[in-house]
């Protein structure tokens, strides 16, 4: 879905979305579900440092991985 959604509303973008899970995609962001090891985990040990909402870390850790599908 990400990729088409670069781009006009258009029929393949409404597919795109209507097949996406969004509720999988944010829980896989969420501390507790990250590897004790893993970038992920700097992530959101490195914004516990500076205070930042634990929703705020998730939502990184899901831009982390949204900029490495293109790569």
């Amino acid at each position: 879905m990400l990729f088409n959604s670069f781009g006009p509303r258009n029929e393949l973008f409404q597919q795109s979305v209507a097949k996406a899970n969004f509720a999988w995609v944010q829980e896989q962001g969420r501390r507790d579900r990250l590897s004790p090891n893993g970038l992920g985990m700097m992530v959101h040990e490195a914004a516990a440092r500076e205070a930042m909402p634990p929703e705020e870390a998730a939502m990184l850790v899901r831009a982390l991985l949204q900029a490495g599908l293109d790569t």
